[in-house]
């Protein structure tokens, strides 16, 4: 069972039944897998920013993506 915070609310708990867990052994080469394909689709969609000819639309470490955008209603 989970649950979500998000901006001093909690969700009613629920079942996750996908993903990885947490600290698995191999959570990190499975993000790794998926997220490297999402992540150069949204580098070839042209959305996001760039800087000359480098592509800074998402910065990710770890298990972590930050989405960049040029305006509030560009990223919507």
């Amino acid at each position: 069972m989970i649950r979500v915070s998000w901006a001093a609310l909690l969700s009613s708990p629920f079942n996750a039944v996908n993903g990885v867990k947490q600290g698995g052994v191999l959570s990190p080469v499975l993000f790794c897998i998926y997220i490297d394909g999402l992540l150069t689709k949204l580098s070839e969609s042209g959305v996001g920013c760039n800087m000359g000819e480098d592509f800074l639309g998402a910065l990710a470490y770890a298990d972590d993506i930050v989405l960049i955008a040029p305006s509030p209603s560009a990223i919507a």
